[in-house]
C-alpha cells in the first residue's frame, strides 16, 4: 500500500485557536430523495507523492494508538479492536437506545476531530470556498456538507494517496452502499455508527464523550454557543477525540433504523454495518443548536443523506492497522 510521507504525532492536546464571531442563521436545505449527488464544490482533485509506505500498526495491548497527518491535514488517531456495550445504560427511557454487546474485531483509524473548514479547502481549492455558513473561521468544523459530499471527500482524499476509494461514483450518483466492506476497502470513509460510539465512549461509561458534565465537553445551545466553534477547544475524551458531543451532529456511514439488530432485541453483535433498506442515513452527537440532551453519546437521529445543514458535518475512519 502506497502513502505519502506522514509525520507520526502522540496523542496530544493542541492549542486553542482563536474563536470566530459570524453568526449564521440556524437553518436547513431538506431533500427527501435517497438519491444524491455530488455538486459543484465536490469536485476537485488532489495528488501527493505517494512513493514511500507507511507501517499502519500500533500497539494493540492499549486501546488507542499513534496516529498520523493525512494529505489533506487533518489528524488520524489508531483505535485497536475490542468490545463495548452500545447503547445507553444510563436510564434514557427509549427502547431505541437498548444496551446490547458489540464487537469490532477490525482496528481502525479515525479523525482525532470534525473536519475543519480549511481541511475541507484543502480538497476543494481556494478558488472554490468551503460550503459552511459560518464563513472566516478555519479551525471551525466544516458544515452544510450532504452525506455525498462527505463520501466524496474520502474518495478525493485516498485518491491524494494513492488509496482505493471506497465509495462507487459513476459521474453522477453516488451509490448508496461501499464497493467493498468498511474493512475490506483501505480507503478513506465514514465511520459506522458503532465505530463512532466506541470511540465517543473510549473505554468509559460517561453520558457525554469523555464527562458526565455536558459543558466539559459540548458546545451545545445550552448558553455555551450560537454557532459552530474551533475544533478541539473543550475537553477530549480518553482516548483524544474531541468534540464528539456537541459542535456539529456528524455523518456516519450506516443507514438509520430505530429498531434493528441490537437495538430491538438487545443480542450481541459483531461488525455491525446497519441496515440496508432505509431512507435516512446515521448523524450522532449532539450540535450546538441542541441541548445537552443531544449530546449524550447514546443518542441516535437520522437524517436525508442529500440535506445540508448549518450543524451537521463529519469526521473521516479508515480501516487498517492489523
Amino acid at each position: 500500500m502506497n502513502m505519502g510521507k506522514w509525520r507520526f504525532w502522540p496523542i496530544i492536546a493542541l492549542g486553542v485557536a482563536t474563536r470566530c464571531t459570524s453568526k449564521p442563521a440556524v437553518s436547513d436545505s431538506t431533500v427527501a430523495d435517497s438519491t444524491v449527488t455530488a455538486d459543484s464544490h465536490a469536485a476537485a482533485d488532489s495528488s501527493v507523492d505517494s512513493t514511500d509506505t507507511v507501517d499502519l500498526t500500533w500497539d494493540t495491548s492499549t486501546a488507542a494508538g499513534a496516529g498520523y497527518a493525512t494529505a489533506f491535514g487533518s489528524d488520524m488517531i489508531g483505535v485497536a479492536a475490542g468490545s463495548f456495550s452500545m447503547g445507553s445504560g444510563r436510564g434514557d427511557p427509549s427502547e431505541a437506545y437498548t444496551d446490547h454487546v458489540v464487537t469490532l474485531s477490525h482496528a481502525f483509524w479515525l479523525g482525532r476531530t470534525e473536519l475543519t473548514q480549511a481541511q475541507y479547502a484543502a480538497w476543494t481549492g481556494a478558488a472554490t470556498p468551503a460550503p459552511s455558513a459560518h464563513t472566516g473561521c478555519p479551525d471551525c468544523s466544516v458544515e452544510q456538507v450532504s452525506w455525498a459530499d462527505a463520501a466524496m471527500y474520502a474518495n478525493a482524499l485516498s485518491a491524494a494517496e494513492g488509496l482505493d476509494a471506497c465509495y462507487g461514483y459513476d459521474g453522477a450518483n453516488l451509490k448508496a452502499a461501499y464497493v467493498a466492506d468498511p474493512y475490506g476497502c483501505r480507503g478513506y470513509r465514514l465511520p459506522t455508527e458503532a465505530e463512532w460510539e466506541y470511540a465517543a465512549r473510549a473505554g468509559v461509561d460517561s453520558t457525554y464523550s469523555g464527562s458526565d458534565t455536558c459543558a466539559d465537553v459540548a458546545w451545545t445551545g445550552e448558553g455555551m454557543a450560537d454557532t459552530t466553534e474551533d475544533v478541539a477547544t473543550l475537553a477530549p475524551d480518553a482516548w483524544g477525540f474531541y468534540d464528539m458531543s456537541g459542535n456539529d451532529w456528524e455523518w456516519c456511514d450506516d443507514l438509520y433504523e430505530k429498531f434493528y439488530g441490537g437495538y430491538e432485541d438487545g443480542s450481541a453483535q459483531t461488525d455491525p454495518a446497519g441496515p440496508t433498506d432505509m431512507q435516512y442515513r446515521v448523524r450522532r452527537g449532539g450540535a450546538f443548536t441542541s441541548d445537552c440532551d443531544y449530546a449524550r453519546v447514546a443518542i441516535r437521529e437520522g437524517e436525508p443523506a442529500a440535506n445540508r445543514r448549518v450543524d451537521l458535518g463529519f469526521r473521516l475512519a479508515r480501516s487498517g492497522g492489523e
